[in-house]
Order: structure tokens, then sequence, then C-alpha cells
């Protein structure tokens, strides 16, 4: 009887281990199992971020050609803006709505110091049916053509706001040199006139003198 006991017993020591074999089996499988899903949630995770991210990213990148957009058609209209503005002042006789009507060069004497000295004068005529009241620069540039020297160069407020031209009415306006001759001769004189920074006429200054208005 003893002999038929040890088989039996090795029997089922023998399916025990196997049982406890199996179950540490199914133990590691969960383990890999539940490491596998831990894994799958964190590429999960980095995946959404890196999608979260692009978004973020793309979105930017839209602003961005938006805004640069955006700043050339600012820039282009700008530069119409300036083109146009540069092209009405180029004619600043339209621009103004002014008429010219005549002038007068010539030398006026300084009675300080009895030089002769360069003098043009100017006269327009507001052609608008309201007072003009835009404040108009002009600026004039005595020259020397014997020399090709710059003698002087100043200007005049022609009118404004404080002092507007009236409409259909005439004014006159009168610039002289601050340098001069004490003999008229056969100087050459010419004088260029600007409306602000805008180049308008050269006059030349007659060898005459005269008593400073037209």
């Amino acid at each position: 009887m003893k002999d038929i006991y040890l088989p039996i017993l090795g029997l089922v020591l023998l399916t025990s281990s196997c049982d406890s074999l199996n179950y540490s089996q199914d133990d590691t499988n969960v383990n890999e199992t539940d490491s596998l899903k831990h894994v799958i949630a964190s590429l999960q995770n980095e995946n959404d971020s890196l999608r979260q991210q692009l978004q973020t990213a793309i979105a930017h990148n839209n602003q961005i050609y938006h805004e640069r957009e955006a700043a050339l058609e600012e820039i282009e209209r700008l530069k119409s803006k300036s083109s146009s503005k540069s092209s009405s002042i180029s004619n600043p006789l339209a621009h103004y709505n002014l008429e010219f009507t005549r002038s007068k060069t010539g030398y006026v004497v300084s009675f300080l110091d009895h030089l002769f000295l360069p003098a043009i004068n100017l006269e327009f005529r507001n052609k608008s049916n309201s007072d003009l009241t835009k404040s108009i620069l002009l600026k004039y540039i005595f020259i020397n053509n014997d020399t090709g020297e710059q003698i002087y160069e100043g200007t005049s407020r022609y009118c404004d706001s404080y002092a507007p031209l009236a409409a259909g009415l005439t004014k006159q306006v009168t610039k002289r040199s601050e340098l001069g001759w004490y003999i008229v001769k056969d100087q050459k004189v010419s004088v260029r006139v600007y409306f602000g920074d805008f180049f308008w006429k050269e006059f030349k200054i007659e060898t005459t003198t005269y008593q400073g208005r037209l």
C-alpha cells in the first residue's frame, strides 16, 4: 500500500506545481498587460499634448500670416496715399486752388547799408468760393549764377487760418535777399520758389530797381 501512495502523492504534487506555475504565468501576464496599458496611456497623453502644441503653433502661424498681410496692405495704402499727395503737391497751385496772376523781380535798396538787394513779388488769386485757410509756406532760394553760389534762403507765410485769403481775391507776397551789392550792373541772379519743400518755379532777377511792390 505504501508503494501505491507514493505515485499518487507525486501526481498531486506535480498537479499542484503546474497550477502554481499557471497562476504565476497569469500574474505575469496581468502585470505585463497593466504595464502595456500604462505605456499606451502615456503615449496617448504625449500624442494629445503634441497635437495641442501643433494646433497652437498652426494658430500662431496663421495669426502671424494675417498680421503680415495686414501690414503689407497698410504699407501699400500709405504708399498710395503718399503718391497721391506727391502728385497733387507737384502742382501746388491746383492743390491750393490758387491762380498765379503776376510777378515782379529786381533790386530794392536797403536804407540801412545802402545795398541793392535782389527781391521778388508774387501775386496769387484764390479761385475757390471759400476763404483759403490752409497754411501755405513759401520758400525762396536766391542764387548767384555767376559763381553758382546760394546767397540767401528764406521763407514767408502766404496765408493760414489766422490770415486767410478771401474767396476770389488776390494777395501779394514779397521776399528779398539779405545779401546784395553796392552797384547793380550785370549780376546774373535768380530765385527758386517752393511751396513748402516742393519746387514750383525759378525766376530771373531783373537788373532794375523798384520799390518792392507790384
